[in-house]
């Protein structure tokens, strides 16, 4: 243990004198990570543009042409997306880290405490036939361990593998804004020396984590739907093919409504493009 608070402190000691680099130096992996979640919400932009132009699981004829445009639109950012997402995992794999720890500093436990008799105890060995249990937080130190190793290993990183920015100012990822306001409340924590420390509501500090680590959640999981989309090319192009086939079939017929699902129209454009609309509409949430 005496071990592990020693090392704790050397992190944080190295944390304190190398955290400028986050901002001074430019690293090409966390670079990828900017690019990739930025493409992938212009990505989720075009699909949700064709939901709107194909409503009700169906599409008019005359409305085609643009969800065929929509979707040469689309396979371009996902294949610009998919070369970024060569990117070194084990950088991804630090910044989930991160973001999974901030969230999860403190547990709770269900306490019981009866004011006549005395008695407190945990739900785990006290019967609760006869009392209420009350929610009551804790300190999580081996996740607060964890965030401090994953912060030190994020800017060992810029330390070994940055380069310096170049003469035009780089503007400040939100992502790196978010590690540098957990720095200042990790410290503050530390501090503090809370193991064993229990609360009855959850302090500002640790809300403040959940939050940034919600965050910082949300743009990675704009990561993982870049990889979901990536498995979709061939059907895309298959929509492609289909669509553009029925849009000639029926090009005297612009009002007519081809129906998305293959159990009731059978139309393959069609199918695929009800396919792809099935599959992505769930990833419209990390708008």
């Amino acid at each position: 243990m005496v071990e592990s608070v020693y090392q704790e402190i050397e992190y944080l000691k190295y944390i304190k004198e190398h955290s400028h680099l986050l901002t001074k130096l430019h690293l090409a992996d966390l670079e990828n990570i900017n690019l990739i979640a930025s493409e992938t919400r212009e990505c989720l932009q075009i699909l949700k543009e064709i939901k709107y132009l194909s409503p009700y699981s169906s599409i008019v004829v005359e409305n085609i042409k643009l969800v065929i445009q929509n979707l040469k639109a689309l396979k371009k950012k996902i294949k610009k997306s998919s070369l970024n997402l060569l990117s070194s995992d084990h950088f991804l794999d630090i910044l989930i880290n991160i973001c999974k720890s901030a969230q999860h500093l403190i547990n709770y436990q269900k306490f019981m405490y009866d004011i006549d008799t005395g008695i407190f105890g945990t739900s785990d060995y006290i019967s609760k036939n006869n009392f209420e249990y009350e929610k009551m937080f804790y300190f999580s130190e081996k996740n607060f361990e964890d965030l401090i190793l994953n912060i030190y290993l994020l800017i060992s990183r810029f330390e070994s593998e940055g380069e310096t920015h170049s003469k035009k100012k780089a503007k400040t990822s939100y992502l790196i804004r978010d590690i540098q306001d957990l720095i200042s409340i990790m410290e503050y924590l530390f501090d503090k020396n809370l193991p064993f420390t229990l609360f009855i509501r959850i302090p500002k500090a640790f809300k403040k984590c959940i939050k940034i680590g919600e965050k910082i959640e949300s743009h990675l999981l704009l990561i993982i739907a870049a990889r979901k989309l990536s498995n979709y090319k061939e059907l895309i192009d298959n929509a492609l093919v289909g669509l553009d086939e029925i849009a000639e079939k029926y090009i005297g017929k612009p009002k007519k409504k081809i129906s998305l699902d293959a159990l009731i129209f059978n139309k393959d454009g069609a199918n695929e493009l009800g396919e792809i609309l099935r599959k992505t509409e769930p990833l419209f949430r990390l708008l």
